[in-house]
Protein backbone atom coordinates (compact mmCIF):
# COMPACT_ATOMS: atom_id res chain seq x y z
CA UNK A 1 0.00 0.00 0.00
CA UNK A 2 0.94 3.67 0.31
CA UNK A 3 2.88 2.86 3.45
CA UNK A 4 5.46 1.02 1.35
CA UNK A 5 6.24 3.94 -0.96
CA UNK A 6 9.39 5.96 -0.38
CA UNK A 7 7.84 8.98 -2.11
CA UNK A 8 4.49 10.18 -3.42
CA UNK A 9 3.88 12.25 -6.52
CA UNK A 10 1.25 14.96 -6.34
CA UNK A 11 -0.67 16.42 -9.26
CA UNK A 12 1.59 18.36 -11.66
CA UNK A 13 0.56 21.96 -12.41
CA UNK A 14 -0.24 23.90 -14.47
CA UNK A 15 -1.65 21.09 -16.55
CA UNK A 16 -1.74 21.71 -19.46
CA UNK A 17 1.58 23.56 -19.25
CA UNK A 18 3.41 25.78 -21.72
CA UNK A 19 6.87 26.49 -20.27
CA UNK A 20 7.51 25.05 -16.82
CA UNK A 21 5.77 22.22 -15.02
CA UNK A 22 5.77 22.05 -11.20
CA UNK A 23 5.57 18.54 -9.76
CA UNK A 24 4.86 18.18 -6.03
CA UNK A 25 6.80 15.35 -4.40
CA UNK A 26 6.36 14.12 -0.85
CA UNK A 27 9.32 12.09 0.42
CA UNK A 28 8.26 9.55 3.04
CA UNK A 29 11.58 8.06 4.11
CA UNK A 30 14.78 9.53 5.53
CA UNK A 31 16.50 9.70 2.17
CA UNK A 32 15.50 9.08 -1.45
CA UNK A 33 17.51 9.18 -4.65
CA UNK A 34 16.50 8.32 -8.17
CA UNK A 35 15.64 9.84 -11.52
CA UNK A 36 12.77 11.63 -13.22
CA UNK A 37 12.04 12.09 -16.90
CA UNK A 38 9.25 12.81 -19.35
CA UNK A 39 8.23 10.21 -21.92
CA UNK A 40 5.77 10.27 -24.78
CA UNK A 41 2.73 8.00 -24.62
CA UNK A 42 4.73 5.17 -26.19
CA UNK A 43 7.34 5.33 -23.42
CA UNK A 44 10.06 7.03 -25.46
CA UNK A 45 12.11 9.49 -23.40
CA UNK A 46 11.56 13.06 -24.65
CA UNK A 47 13.10 14.89 -21.68
CA UNK A 48 16.28 13.18 -20.50
CA UNK A 49 16.39 11.67 -17.05
CA UNK A 50 17.60 13.97 -14.28
CA UNK A 51 18.78 12.62 -10.97
CA UNK A 52 17.59 13.74 -7.56
CA UNK A 53 18.77 13.07 -4.04
CA UNK A 54 16.61 14.43 -1.21
CA UNK A 55 15.74 13.99 2.45
CA UNK A 56 12.29 13.65 4.04
CA UNK A 57 9.96 16.51 3.18
CA UNK A 58 7.78 18.23 0.60
CA UNK A 59 9.29 19.42 -2.66
CA UNK A 60 8.21 21.07 -5.89
CA UNK A 61 10.29 19.92 -8.83
CA UNK A 62 10.36 22.42 -11.68
CA UNK A 63 10.58 20.75 -15.06
CA UNK A 64 11.09 22.79 -18.25
CA UNK A 65 8.70 21.67 -20.99
CA UNK A 66 9.10 24.56 -23.45
CA UNK A 67 11.03 22.30 -25.83
CA UNK A 68 8.17 19.80 -26.16
CA UNK A 69 5.47 19.84 -28.84
CA UNK A 70 1.79 20.09 -27.90
CA UNK A 71 0.46 16.77 -26.69
CA UNK A 72 0.18 14.32 -23.82
CA UNK A 73 3.19 12.98 -21.96
CA UNK A 74 4.05 10.98 -18.86
CA UNK A 75 6.12 12.39 -16.02
CA UNK A 76 7.98 9.37 -14.61
CA UNK A 77 9.85 9.25 -11.31
CA UNK A 78 11.86 6.19 -10.33
CA UNK A 79 13.72 5.14 -7.22
CA UNK A 80 15.09 1.77 -6.26
CA UNK A 81 11.81 0.95 -4.53
CA UNK A 82 9.13 2.35 -6.83
CA UNK A 83 8.12 4.00 -10.09
CA UNK A 84 5.30 6.52 -10.26
CA UNK A 85 3.78 8.26 -13.28
CA UNK A 86 1.54 11.26 -13.88
CA UNK A 87 -0.11 12.30 -17.13
CA UNK A 88 0.86 15.81 -18.21
CA UNK A 89 -0.15 17.89 -21.22
CA UNK A 90 1.80 20.52 -23.11
CA UNK A 91 -0.17 23.18 -24.93
CA UNK A 92 1.58 25.42 -27.45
Amino acid sequence: GLRDLDFRLGVPYPNPSTDVLAVPVSVQTAHVSGTYMITDMLGRVVLEAKSFDVATGEYNLTVPVSGLLSGNYMFVMQTGASTQRRLVSVNR
